[in-house]
């Protein structure tokens, strides 16, 4: 093998490398971002799924700290801490936007729909998450 040779491969190498990281770093930042949702979507499907069967309306409500909690019948009512419905902070490198509003899902069967717009502080992507009333799972319109 020959000193050309070999810088001809490395030289080949680099270039796959260089058109293939910024796609893959890409793809992790979405990936990210999608696990969050998904993340959401089991709390919101958790909360309609516990409200049915409970007989007990639940709310998710945002705090001021960026927190996420899960209260029973009222948004001010008792903290519902299980280890599907467990309150947690947001990352800091999201924002999550339409949910000044408690989220509410009925005993009788319903939730409200959102939108929800999560986005990635770092990279500006973003996923508009919608509820369907009547089961809480989240569908991307």
């Amino acid at each position: 093998m020959t000193l050309l040779e070999l810088l001809v491969v490395l030289s080949l190498l680099s270039l796959v490398v260089g058109l293939v990281l910024p796609d893959f770093a890409a793809r992790l930042q979405l990936t990210r971002l999608e696990r969050f949702s998904h993340r959401l979507d089991l709390l919101f499907r958790e909360c309609f799924h516990s409200a049915v069967f409970s007989g007990t309306a639940r709310w998710v409500v945002m705090t001021p700290g960026k927190g996420i909690e899960v209260h029973e019948r009222v948004p001010e009512g008792p903290l519902i801490q299980t280890p599907f419905l467990r309150s947690f902070l947001l990352p800091d490198w999201i924002s999550l936007e339409g949910f000044e509003h408690p989220w509410c899902a009925s005993s009788e069967g319903f939730c409200d729909a959102g939108p929800f717009l999560l986005r990635d502080n770092k990279t500006g992507d973003r996923v508009t998450l919608r509820i369907r009333p009547y089961d809480g799972e989240i569908v991307n319109p």
